[in-house]
């Protein structure tokens, strides 16, 4: 059973009566027999999350499911500040420029670009403009459709390696008359290595997708 105490909550961990209880008065302490008391808040309200009654007792019988459940799809809209670092980098595309930075300590060069150096955690203040081609590293072929899909399948979707820097970032390929539907073609038409070439919308926005695909040259 709950006692309240004076002070800020604490229990004992021995023997007695709780901190600020006062001798031959009360109730004498039981909680060592049943465990210890929840959790409080500053405000002396439970805290449901770190009570230790919730974290479970032994020999407590679990209520039965007397409810129906069904699989749904929750769909959350939402918005996320993007950085500093990539509203510069979008902001770039939006004027047909794809932007990266590299680190002044181990020299690599990073597109999408990094507020720090993932190998050696170095701070990342230099940037620059990369080029526009590159060659694949991989890709795949999307025949259905998904959540977050960022076309309508079919679709070719590579990781690109841009020529001077020393990342991939995931992005859409084409090959002009090449014929998704045939899985044959495309394995034919597609492979690693192969050339491409950035393909800008006629509107930007300002988003990855302002390069609307990379288009295969080989």
């Amino acid at each position: 059973m709950h006692q309240s105490h004076r002070g800020h909550g604490s229990y004992t961990h021995g023997r007695g009566r709780a901190a600020g209880d006062r001798p031959g008065r009360g109730a004498p302490d039981r909680r060592r027999e049943i465990g210890p008391e929840p959790c409080h808040g500053r405000n002396g309200s439970v805290q449901r999350g770190n009570d230790p009654w919730q974290r479970g007792l032994k020999g407590v019988q679990k209520m039965e499911k007397h409810f129906k459940t069904i699989d749904s799809i929750v769909w959350l809209p939402h918005r996320y500040a993007v950085g500093q670092t990539f509203y510069k980098f979008y902001e770039g595309l939006r004027e047909k420029k794809i932007l990266g930075n590299v680190c002044p300590e181990c020299g690599k060069r990073w597109v999408p670009p990094r507020s720090f150096c993932p190998v050696c955690n170095t701070d990342i203040k230099d940037w620059m403009e990369v080029s526009q081609q590159g060659h694949i590293e991989s890709w795949t072929r999307a025949r259905r459709e998904f959540y977050g899909q960022p076309v309508r399948p079919p679709f070719l979707a590579a990781l690109i390696q841009l020529d001077g820097t020393d990342c991939r970032f995931l992005h859409l390929v084409h090959k002009p008359g090449l014929d998704l539907e045939m899985e044959k073609d495309v394995s034919g038409a597609v492979s690693k290595g192969q050339r491409v070439q950035a393909v800008w919308k006629e509107e930007r926005q300002g988003h990855l997708l302002d390069i609307n695909y990379f288009e295969i040259l080989d």
